[in-house]
């Protein structure tokens, strides 16, 4: 049985492969959504990860240095401290055996490379219920407090007899 996530809780998702242009994908897809990423690129070191620390999704390569990444999902959904965090497999490899075997490990959806990006926000909606509202309530919570932080403090108490409101900062930032 899934939960939906807190929106109280910032969404957090561990990405394993050894591709630094898959890697940097993710980056630029999830963290928009309010999703915090760490990443592994080798199957050992994400599942010593996925039983330390607490993820509400995985996203996981087959092919990996040293152990792979059905080895790294069979681990990991074999142990309580993680067998209910969502696997995602992100692999080329899209054969009918290659399939199973990953079904076989536990995962919970597989998606071959080239992964479209609607087809990778779908699975993490229906597999990690909650991912997408929580990590965008992080995000306004976030532009909130930065607002926050530009404008002035409004009086505490104003006279009811004066129509003169406040007047806020309009000062805007650009980033690049």
């Amino acid at each position: 049985m899934q939960t939906s996530l807190s929106p109280f809780k910032r969404p957090r998702a561990l990405v394993v492969d050894d591709s630094t242009t898959l890697q940097r994908l993710m980056d630029l897809t999830l963290r928009p959504l309010g999703v915090d990423l760490e990443f592994s690129a080798r199957g050992d070191e994400a599942i010593m990860l996925a039983l330390k620390n607490h993820y509400d999704v995985i996203l996981l390569d087959v092919m990996l240095p040293g152990v792979d990444g059905y080895q790294v999902c069979k681990a990991i959904k074999r142990d309580p401290r993680a067998k209910h965090v969502p696997v995602i497999m992100l692999t080329s490899k899209d054969s009918a055996f290659d399939k199973v075997k990953g079904i076989m490990a536990g995962t919970n959806v597989y998606l071959t490379k080239p992964i479209k990006r609607s087809m990778l926000i779908a699975a993490l909606d229906q597999n990690v219920p909650g991912l997408l509202t929580a990590g965008a309530w992080w995000i306004a919570r976030q532009a909130a407090s930065h607002h926050r932080t530009e404008a002035p403090a409004v009086p505490s108490k104003q006279s009811s007899s004066s129509n003169v409101q406040p007047k806020l900062s309009t000062n805007q930032e650009t980033y690049s």
